[in-house]
């Protein structure tokens, strides 16, 4: 077996960064314990959540099967509408002129 001789600084220099390293893991180790706290805590917040909204959720239906029900057109439906209806405002404008006509030839 070898012995080196370090000289009283290198001693000094490698304590200081030997200790200096120690207090970087416990500062990790700290920070790693920190985060474990946050994330359950996130997990129960986010389970909390979701039984609150699953709650709002039921009691929207309950109170959706309350409420009067009323029929709602959709787009399509209005426009089909509207199509009709000047398809007969046309037809209406048409026989006008048309009886225009006649009243003049008579």
């Amino acid at each position: 077996m070898e012995y080196i001789r370090l000289e009283h600084s290198e001693q000094v220099y490698g304590k200081k960064h030997l200790l200096y390293s120690q207090m970087e893991i416990l500062n990790i180790i700290r920070r790693y314990e920190s985060m474990k706290k946050m994330r359950e805590t996130e997990f129960k917040i986010k389970t909390s959540l979701k039984r609150k909204i699953k709650q709002v959720q039921d009691e929207l239906k309950i109170l959706d099967s309350f409420l009067p029900k009323t029929k709602f057109s959709s787009a399509e439906e209005i426009k089909t509408k509207q199509h009709h209806y000047t398809k007969k405002k046309e037809i209406q404008s048409e026989l006008e002129e048309i009886r225009k006509k006649l009243a003049e030839l008579q």
